[in-house]
């Protein structure tokens, strides 16, 4: 039977819409993951609904709401994970901006640099993460920004060796003169705890360099 239903519902969506309500229940593995399917399935239809289950159902139902709002994964549906979000849900928050870069909206680095200045350390950091893998001109601005200022209270350090190490993933050629500044940084005040910058900066310039070899003879 509950092969029989899974097929079902993830071959005709519109029942699949109609039992949403179910993300919000622990159950098996196999129905849960076709509900899903059929859902995201749904198209835009399903985006209030899912919408309405990420901001009120339970923890387990909220999660999914998300992913499925992540796969369907356009503009509308980035907003309505914006909009709906409980902003005071850390985890959640966090699961979020794990899932936004995956999605197809043009809008997730401006969305996720929304959450920059929140009051965690681990949200802000995800923020990074999340910036390092969507890249685009909007990411690199911010990691920019905090690479040479730091980010806030106790972490800044932190944040800022995150950001330095996402600009060399992300090939951010146009920010090497400011990473070798940055690695040949001596700050008056905390100058040892500074020398992990100093790492951070030398390592991304060498990510950078070891795939742009180039970089080398054009500076010779």
């Amino acid at each position: 039977m509950i092969a029989i239903a899974s097929k079902l519902v993830e071959t005709v969506p519109n029942i699949a819409l109609e039992l949403a309500g179910l993300l919000n229940t622990p159950g098996t593995g196999g129905f849960c993951e076709s509900l899903q399917k059929g859902i995201v399935g749904s198209g835009r239809s399903a985006i209030p609904v899912l919408g309405s289950i990420l901001k009120d159902g339970s923890p387990i139902g909220s999660e999914s709401a998300l992913q499925c709002l992540a796969a369907i994964g356009d503009t509308s549906a980035l907003n309505e994970i914006i909009t709906s979000l409980d902003k005071n849900n850390t985890p959640l928050l966090i699961k979020a901006l794990d899932v936004i870069p995956s999605m197809k909206s043009p809008d997730r680095a401006e969305c996720c640099i929304k959450f920059a200045s929140n009051r965690s350390a681990g949200i802000r950091c995800a923020v990074l993460v999340a910036l390092s893998r969507v890249g685009g001109l909007d990411a690199i601005v911010h990691l920019r920004k905090v690479a040479v200022h730091g980010g806030s209270g106790k972490t800044r350090r932190d944040e800022q060796v995150m950001a330095i190490e996402a600009l060399g993933q992300i090939d951010e050629l146009d920010f090497v003169p400011g990473l070798e500044r940055l690695s040949r940084g001596r700050p008056l005040f905390g100058r040892s705890r500074y020398e992990i910058v100093k790492k951070a900066a030398n390592q991304a310039i060498g990510a950078i360099r070891k795939r742009y070899p180039e970089m080398d003879r054009l500076a010779a």
